[in-house]
């Protein structure tokens, strides 16, 4: 009987405890968020602005030469200058600011210099519709057509950027951690020094409190005027940066 008793409260004991799990393991179901594409451009667009922006000051820093001497080009070959920008700036309903530390190498043949190698580090401050961020970075590239008769300067590069965000969504405020990938081969015109064309290859990973974690890759297509293409699993977005 006692035996019997016994295997009845184990029973029941095991049942409720399953039960609990369950109830637990729904509810926490229920707090976490899944970061859908539409959040996810919303991260993905805050990085367009610190990099392309960025990107353009390098073209300025380049565009300077213009009209000076052959000499004044080749003095720069091999020759490694530290490399500083800030700027900070206010369009399209987002602010941002940006500093930057790193290096500048001139790249020669037969000691006639022909483009730029650029390695920096960055900070970022990012404020936007939905989503706020600062974020610290790397970035390392190339820009070429230096002195051909190109109208514009070929970038090709890569930059990474880890933030710390709040996120709107669902009505309600989340913070989120994100690591943003980029790897670009970008056109900038010599006149306006700006993007006018190019591809990025980029992937976004992170995760938050109550924020499953999440992965997303995809392309970003520059269509010039500061507007671009972001698809996120086949679905394509808009941007304006």
């Amino acid at each position: 009987m006692n035996s019997a008793v016994h295997s009845i409260t184990r029973i029941i004991f095991l049942s409720l405890l399953a039960i609990s799990i369950s109830i637990t393991s729904c509810k926490k179901d229920e707090e976490e968020v899944n970061i859908n594409e539409e959040d996810a451009v919303r991260m993905i667009s805050s990085g367009l602005s610190d990099n392309s922006d960025a990107l353009e000051e390098q073209a300025e820093s380049s565009a300077q030469l213009d009209g000076q001497p052959a000499v004044a080009y080749d003095s720069l070959c091999d020759n490694l200058l530290a490399y500083n920008r800030s700027f900070s700036l206010t369009r399209n309903g987002r602010t941002f600011d940006y500093n930057a530390n790193g290096t500048r190498d001139g790249i020669c043949i037969n000691d006639s210099l022909i483009a730029f190698r650029y390695v920096s580090t960055f900070t970022t401050r990012y404020t936007g519709t939905n989503y706020s961020s600062n974020g610290t970075g790397s970035r390392n590239g190339r820009l070429d057509e230096i002195r051909s008769d190109s109208t514009f300067y070929l970038w090709t590069g890569n930059t990474e950027k880890n933030s710390n965000g709040t996120l709107e969504t669902r009505n309600e405020t989340y913070q989120i951690n994100s690591i943003l990938k980029y790897n670009s081969t970008l056109k900038i015109d010599k006149t306006i020094r700006r993007i006018t064309s190019g591809t990025t290859t980029y992937s976004i990973t992170g995760g938050g409190d109550k924020i499953r974690d999440f992965s997303y890759s995809g392309t970003i297509t520059y269509l010039g005027n500061r507007k671009a293409e972001v698809t996120v699993n086949g679905q394509v977005f808009t941007v304006f940066y």
